[in-house]
């Protein structure tokens, strides 16, 4: 394990079990890097913007902008945890010589299951035939009740 001032300063944007982070995922994240939250980095931008070689963009935040990037004059890499890179400026990312990292190809096989399960899905009729069986058990299910009330009173 690498000492705290060994792991470069990484720039992420926040906690939040919806639209970001899990909060599993924290840990794994400050086993390689020293976290600046978004918040944090808005409030004290001077203590940090010398030390921060990176910015993890999760959920299109933190923006990275020309003022972002004029503020941050160690930067070395921007990476997105996301597929695509179209909310990043590659022009002037690539205009300030700035590395940049995708995950390209992380939901490809779950991606394509789940496109061959819901064709397998629709071809069987699988929707229609499961609120079919539903209600079918449950029409068996008061049938059965009115019956055994009805041998118990009787």
């Amino acid at each position: 394990m690498a000492l705290l001032e060994d792991k470069p300063m990484v720039l992420t944007s926040h906690v939040d079990e919806l639209h970001a982070y899990p909060q599993i995922f924290v840990p794994v994240m400050e086993n390689y890097f020293r976290i600046v939250w978004w918040a944090d980095f808005e409030q004290d931008k001077e203590r940090y913007a010398n030390q921060i070689q990176g910015v993890l963009v999760n959920g299109g935040l933190p923006r990275v902008t020309a003022e972002l990037l004029d503020t941050l004059p160690n930067l070395k890499i921007v990476s997105t945890l996301s597929v695509g890179i179209d909310h990043l400026d590659l022009q002037l990312l690539k205009s300030r010589d700035m590395k940049v990292s995708s995950v390209p190809d992380v939901s490809s096989d779950c991606v394509a299951d789940w496109g061959m399960t819901l064709l397998v899905a629709a071809a069987r009729r699988l929707p229609e035939g499961e609120s079919q069986s539903l209600f079918t058990c449950l029409k068996v299910h008061v049938e059965c009740d009115e019956v055994i009330v009805k041998k118990v009173q009787s």
